[in-house]
């Protein structure tokens, strides 16, 4: 019992650094995008329609999101279109 405990406590602190990573990656883009880290907070913190009404740093907790927010992004520091 003690061991699937640990195991399960391993998986555990994996996804949340997991997690870390992709905000702190999302972040790091955002900072990089708005070159202001008054804009770059805002953005992170706004829910976009573009990432299904989620702020981008809810988004980042998935793979998935994380993604969603970097293509956001991509298109405003290119100027691409929908």
């Amino acid at each position: 019992m003690r061991t699937e405990k640990r195991y399960e406590d391993v998986d555990m602190s994996q996804t949340a650094s997991d997690q870390d990573k992709r905000m702190a990656c999302v972040a790091a883009i955002a900072d990089r995008v708005f070159q202001s880290p008054l804009q770059s907070r805002r953005f992170l913190n706004t829910p976009h329609p573009e990432i299904g009404g989620r702020t981008p740093l809810d988004a980042a907790l998935t793979e998935s999101g994380a993604r969603q927010a970097e293509e956001v992004m991509a298109r405003i520091l290119y100027c691409l279109p929908e």
